[in-house]
């Protein structure tokens, strides 16, 4: 995964901040003589909150406890901030892969959507779990989700509906995780010419 230097660098200057402190006190709690582990200087605690470079796992676990949070967290936000920033990666690598195969590009307001849905499932799914967050496998979640959406969004009418009933859709999450369904019709399109969602399924089967 990937790590902001610029945000990650924000984040370890907010907790200095936030504890009162300057480069140089900050550096000093890096210090540990049971690990040999000496103090950061000042220059070193700057080139981390600039983003230029990021510390060794020692300092990170050092600095999360500082700032009273994860070293996932440390690294890449929170869980909303590392879903939403994995999701648009994500949307963008395939939107790259539809250029690469002449496929119909995604509409903005269907990368919206899709946005939406995976941040809103993922931060469902994590806010039911009792187990700490995995950024690494959340990361992977979110993949598979917007993968599923994309094979979906592929589908020609009659398979859709087809699909639809065999993973027992209700019409409104056929609405939004299969959409846009193949050429001519568009998402918003589709959104305009139906009245009712309860009315996409039976008219997709006819």
């Amino acid at each position: 995964m990937n790590i902001d230097k610029a945000n990650f660098g924000e984040r370890v200057r907010s907790i200095r901040l936030s504890l009162g402190m300057s480069q140089e006190e900050f550096g000093l709690k890096m210090e540990n003589k049971k690990r040999k582990e000496n103090p950061a200087n000042k220059a070193i605690v700057s080139s981390w909150e600039r983003g230029i470079s990021v510390p060794n796992p020692y300092r990170l676990k050092a600095i999360s406890k500082l700032g009273g949070i994860t070293v996932d967290e440390l690294l890449y936000g929170s869980i909303e901030e590392f879903i939403s920033r994995v999701a648009i990666e994500e949307i963008d690598r395939l939107e790259q892969e539809r250029i690469k195969n002449g496929d119909r590009m995604l509409t903005p307001s269907i990368k919206k959507v899709w946005l939406e849905q995976v941040i809103t499932a993922e931060l469902e799914t994590e806010k039911n779990s009792t187990a700490p967050f995995d950024y690494a496998e959340i990361a992977e979640s979110v993949k598979r989700y917007l993968s599923a959406m994309d094979d979906f969004a592929c589908l020609m009418p009659s398979e859709a509906a087809e699909a639809v009933k065999a993973n027992n859709l209700s019409s409104k999450e056929l609405l939004h995780g299969v959409a846009p369904l193949a050429d001519p019709k568009t998402y918003e399109e589709i959104i305009q010419h139906y009245d009712r969602i309860d009315d996409l399924l039976p008219k997709l089967e006819q």
